[in-house]
């Protein structure tokens, strides 16, 4: 408990030290919060686009992520299934955990192999 006072009490004077120093102080809690919790999650049609068909560009490895994702923050539950072709394994586990990261609830399904 005592290692975890000094920590909140940093974080309580950067939050304080960047109102006070900004023009605009709920602009600058905003982006202190936007950097305290990181970007938002991608949509599910964000997801979608990302993903490369093995049609259009087939190569020897293919991706899979699936699960519940609610997509946005507000949005409701819903399941999602991708799969994606790549030409080598790291540009598939560079994808696969952009997707993974990104669903906003159980992850059933997080694999990549060669075809």
């Amino acid at each position: 408990m005592i290692r975890s006072f000094p920590r909140l009490a940093a974080a309580g004077l950067l939050a304080l030290s960047a109102v006070a120093t900004s023009a605009t102080p709920s602009a600058a809690l905003g982006g202190f919060l936007a950097n305290l919790f990181g970007p938002p999650p991608l949509t599910i049609p964000q997801m979608h686009a990302l993903t490369p068909s093995c049609r259009d560009h087939p190569g020897p490895w293919i991706g899979r992520v699936s699960g519940q994702s609610e997509g946005t923050y507000y949005d409701s539950e819903r399941a999602v299934s991708l799969v994606g072709c790549f030409p080598s394994l790291e540009a598939c586990t560079l994808w696969r955990l952009k997707m993974s990261g990104s669903m906003q609830g159980r992850l059933i399904y997080d694999e990549c192999r060669r075809r």
